[in-house]
């Protein structure tokens, strides 16, 4: 088979795998389970506290429809992201642990996959349940960047927020 020149070929030629370091690794899990209780618990302190000073959340599939940087909902900082889970967790009722779970962890526990299920319901009554894909970025056993994945349209009418900036849903 004759190889194309690409950048993905590039990529993967070029592919170092992170240096195995199960204390990291073992970090940066326990980062990940007290994240996901102050999930659950809607505890912002206990989240703040594994934050890194330069965290980084941002939703590159959200309801704008945008893909391109600044054109969907990213907040930067401890202050920024502080008060948007604060928000969020104002317009969540209850919280029932994620399921489906599925589980990546970089051999040096510098990034984690996490796919699951959500199910919670709103303070409206209406029931939320989304698929997520999140990466996270671990620095020292405080995340540094949270990326969430998950269907727009579905986040969109739960936390009544315009798709494509006007475009408002009740339900799907």
């Amino acid at each position: 088979m004759t190889k194309r020149a690409t950048h993905l070929d590039a990529l993967i030629d070029g592919y170092i795998s992170p240096p195995d370091d199960a204390e990291a690794r073992a970090q940066s899990l326990e980062t990940l389970r007290n994240w996901m209780l102050a999930m659950e618990t809607k505890d912002v302190a206990l989240m703040e506290s594994i934050m890194h000073e330069d965290i980084l959340i941002d939703f590159p599939l959200s309801e704008s429809g945008r893909t391109e940087p600044g054109l969907y909902r990213a907040f930067r900082g401890l202050d920024e992201c502080r008060e948007f889970w604060k928000n969020a967790f104002q317009l969540e009722e209850s919280v029932h642990p994620f399921t489906d779970l599925n589980l990546t962890v970089n051999p040096d526990g510098s990034r984690i996959f996490l796919e699951a299920k959500g199910d919670m319901v709103m303070t409206t009554g209406a029931e939320y349940r989304n698929r997520y894909a999140i990466r996270y970025d671990i620095q020292n056993g405080k995340i540094r960047h949270f990326r969430e994945y998950y269907n727009p349209l579905i986040s969109a009418v739960a936390f009544g927020r315009p798709i494509a900036g006007h475009l408002m849903l009740d339900k799907l």
